[in-house]
């Protein structure tokens, strides 16, 4: 018996589990923001995945914690071929459940990163979702985006806009940075 999801998608059967009533509702916002055949279909299989997950733990949708994704991403990989965006889908179906109220929003740290932390933090999540970069290369790229970010923008607002091919090369004239040294303005 097949399960209609939408018009580009059925699944051979219906989803179990916590998340499974949410499911429709999140590959129609998948749609609606424009993501295509193939990824909707990853994000769905994920999400009707991570359901099941959870309803063999006895895991309630009230209860899904920030420690369930990342132990299901492991515990999926035993079985599975890890591929590219998995983490993303994944998140993506967090997010939609937090703005259902499905689910608690996630906490935040008391402490907030400085604007240049936060786009620190938005590169390297880029660098391992999108590029599938090693936590040690992402790790090496860290001080380098920081020390030019600092450079740029000093203690202000990061704004990426701003930045012009200019700004590179001007940094390129600076001292090489050999740690987390800040760029030295002259």
């Amino acid at each position: 018996m097949k399960f209609v999801i939408n018009d580009h998608l059925a699944l051979s059967r219906p989803p179990e589990g916590p998340v499974a009533s949410h499911i429709v509702s999140f590959a129609e916002g998948l749609v609606s923001r424009g993501y295509g055949i193939v990824s909707l279909r990853n994000q769905v299989l994920m999400a009707v995945g991570f359901s099941k997950w959870l309803q063999q733990r006895g895991i309630e949708l009230s209860a899904i914690g920030a420690e369930h994704p990342a132990r299901y991403l492991l515990d999926r990989a035993r079985h599975l071929r890890p591929k590219l965006g998995d983490s993303a889908a994944l998140r993506h179906l967090l997010e939609f459940l937090r703005s259902q109220n499905a689910i608690a929003e996630e906490v935040k740290a008391e402490r907030s990163p400085s604007s240049i932390e936060q786009h620190v933090l938005a590169y390297e999540t880029y660098l391992q979702d999108a590029r599938a970069l090693s936590r040690q290369t992402i790790i090496n790229y860290r001080p380098f985006v920081r020390d030019f970010l600092s450079y740029r923008f000093g203690g202000g607002e990061v704004s990426l806009a701003q930045l012009r091919a200019a700004d590179v090369i001007g940094s390129s004239n600076r001292p090489s940075v050999k740690s987390s040294q800040s760029f030295v303005r002259n």
